[in-house]
């Protein structure tokens, strides 16, 4: 009977497709068939997965991260009395409170049995473990009141077998009083959410800056809810539109948010993922949405592309980085890309706050967002030397050295100064800091060459020393790296290593 009143409010889904136009929703429920496939998370893959995709997770595995989790931020005195009630309920307890304590205990076990078992998130770690963690608070307050009960029958216990005075009522207060002053003490500075600006400090980095009825696609929950709620809720730029392809790819999201949310907008079909020849009739991807709609709004893309995207869009479209975030534009329409990306806003680091690492560890969007922060400073650096190498020929190629060499220097000076500050920790910025180290070694050996082809001495042996500075950085790090088993980073060292070659020049590394 509980369980079915607690799930009564699934009732308000199917009422509030009736009775409003939803601007935001997570399914369809106007038929019997849709409500169900929302209630089972099919739109996952197959019924109630935790996360899309074909990752699975173990039980053990969730429950050694409960285990942990909770240690961590309870103490082990919950788990302590819990355990101390089980032993009491095995050996004195009256009959009808063991059943009752059982009950309960058959409705917690029965939780994790179900939910570790069909959480499939691998080897949770970092934001993967947060998300798990999410659903960790229904336990957590059956093992606290398990604790709570546990106890109550310790002090019992101890007046029995210790001393008659821990009967006192003020007594057990006390030590009531206390022990959550402990968890209290352990658990306030990492929960003190009162100064907690950040997702706020991301909208403003991005939205202001957008042009008039721009569409944002999004992949993922953090720009995906952060930019959401401020432009539905703050009313901060309610004329840009985002697009989140996760739902996008749902195939009621053309018939249930297209025709409201997004009126105006070109959603040709149901959106996959494919390379344009294996579409069918009805589908689009990328390149087809971009075809249908660039004419007419401004598009961006935060966080990235779906990782499973066919390549079909990059022989006509490139990605200008704006901020946090990228820009669409044609490539027929780009004449010289180097003017374009310095017409963009830069991502400034000193702007915003950045969130504090000892409170923030990589499992909260905190600590996400900052990665974006810094992967963001190296955007247009990287960008200068795709085109470098893209154009290697043509007569632009010291002016795009030249630019991304100032671009990254400059973001090295942010990454510098932050740290200095105490801003940033080592482990925030060794990744977009190795990278820039790479990108900038190569700028100043190829421009190294180049001066040596013109016979100018000075300028050669500074750019030499720069570059060796960089290359070394990026090397010690790799090396650092390695050792922590960042796989992609070690095989990208090796490509550009075994890369000695460029324009028909040749330097030494």
């Amino acid at each position: 009977m509980y369980g079915i009143g607690g799930m009564a409010w699934y009732l308000q889904m199917p009422i509030s497709h009736f009775l409003f136009t939803p601007r935001v929703t997570w399914g369809d429920f106007g038929s019997i068939s849709t409500f169900l496939k929302h209630m089972l998370r099919l739109d996952y893959g197959s019924s109630f997965k935790l996360v899309a995709g074909d990752t699975q997770g173990t039980f053990i595995s969730n429950y050694i991260a409960f285990i942990k989790d909770s240690s961590a931020e309870l103490t082990i005195l919950p788990w302590a009395f819990a355990l101390f009630l089980i032993y009491t309920i095995v050996t004195s307890a009256p009959q009808l409170f063991r059943t009752t304590v059982k009950v309960f205990l058959a409705m917690m076990g029965c939780y994790f049995v179900v939910f570790c078992s069909l959480a499939n998130i691998e080897n949770p770690v970092g934001l993967s473990r947060g998300v798990l963690e999410r659903f960790w608070m229904q336990p957590s307050i059956g093992l606290l009141i398990l604790g709570g009960i546990g106890l109550c029958k310790f002090i019992t216990f101890l007046s029995e077998k210790v001393h008659p005075i821990l009967k006192n009522k003020y007594l057990q207060l006390t030590l009531a009083i206390l022990i959550i002053s402990v968890q209290i003490k352990t658990n306030y500075t990492e929960n003190d959410e009162s100064d907690n600006w950040y997702a706020y400090h991301y909208a403003q980095s991005i939205l202001p800056h957008l042009p008039d009825n721009s569409i944002v696609l999004t992949g993922g929950d953090l720009p995906t809810n952060v930019f959401r709620y401020h432009t539905i809720c703050e009313q901060m730029r309610p004329d840009v539109r985002i697009m989140d392809m996760q739902f996008m790819a749902a195939d009621w999201f053309r018939d249930v948010l297209a025709p409201t949310t997004f009126a105006g907008i070109n959603v040709p079909g149901v959106y996959r993922p494919y390379e344009t020849s294996k579409l069918s009739k009805g589908q689009y991807n990328l390149k087809v949405f971009l075809d249908a709609n660039i004419d007419n709004y401004a598009i961006f893309v935060c966080n990235s592309v779906r990782r499973d995207e066919g390549s079909d869009y990059k022989n006509h479209y490139m990605q200008i980085p704006y901020r946090t975030c990228k820009r669409f534009v044609k490539k027929s329409d780009v004449v010289n890309p180097v003017e374009l990306v310095e017409t963009t806003p830069n991502t400034v680091l000193d702007e915003w706050p950045m969130p504090d690492i000892r409170i923030y560890e990589d499992r909260t969007w905190e600590h996400t967002l900052k990665v974006a922060y810094l992967n963001s400073l190296s955007e247009k650096g990287t960008l200068m030397w795709e085109e470098a190498v893209a154009n290697k020929n043509s007569n632009n190629l010291r002016y795009l050295l030249e630019h991304g060499a100032v671009l990254h220097g400059q973001g090295v000076t942010q990454i510098e100064t932050a740290i200095a500050e105490g801003r940033l920790e080592e482990d925030d910025w060794q990744y977009v800091y190795t990278i820039m180290a790479k990108n900038m070694g190569h700028f100043c050996m190829i421009l190294h060459t180049l001066e040596a082809a013109e016979g100018n001495e000075t300028r050669r042996l500074e750019l030499e020393e720069c570059g060796r500075k960089y290359w070394k950085i990026y090397v010690n790090w790799s090396e650092i790296l390695r050792n922590k088993e960042e796989e992609g980073l070690v095989k990208e060292l090796r490509r550009y290593l075994a890369m000695k070659s460029f324009k028909g020049l040749r330097f030494n590394i």
